[in-house]
């Protein structure tokens, strides 16, 4: 191998190979991280989320607590809808409740998504409340 018009020994050539691979993998990893960033905050811009990143995981809590065990809060189920605003909403909402161990009905120690909850606890009557308010919201997803 040559460098310019000297000839590097053969024991620098895994040096001068690994230090190039390096060099060329952090220019990659930076390119891409910067590109995820970028798209991730764009994302964000895009979606019109109402509210901060917490209050989704609160609310998400919330609307575990309502159905949790014996019982179900449904006024406290509404509340949390009640409080959505757009698409963007329900999308963080049910991204962060993700998926839950289900411990009720006849059913028990399921690992549920948000909607299987809802359709666990809830009558049609009920999830229609629900739907009703997502569509008087525009919200395009229904239960």
């Amino acid at each position: 191998m040559k460098l310019g018009n000297k000839k590097v020994p053969d024991k620098y050539k895994t040096y001068l190979i690994g230090a190039a691979a390096g060099v060329a993998g952090v220019i990659l990893f930076r390119l891409i991280f910067r590109g995820a960033k970028e798209a991730a905050e764009r994302l964000n811009e895009i979606t019109g989320a109402t509210y901060r990143p917490q209050w989704y995981i609160v609310a998400a809590d919330r609307l575990e607590a309502a159905m949790f065990d014996l019982g179900t809060d449904e006024e406290a189920i509404y509340g949390v809808f009640d409080e959505l605003q757009n698409d963007a909403d329900f999308i963080k909402l049910f991204n962060a409740f993700g998926m839950r161990t289900y411990s009720g009905g006849l059913t028990p120690w399921l690992v549920l998504n948000l909607t299987e909850w809802l359709t666990q606890e809830l009558n049609q009557d009920e999830i229609e409340v629900i739907n009703t308010t997502m569509a008087t919201k525009d919200i395009t997803f229904r239960l």
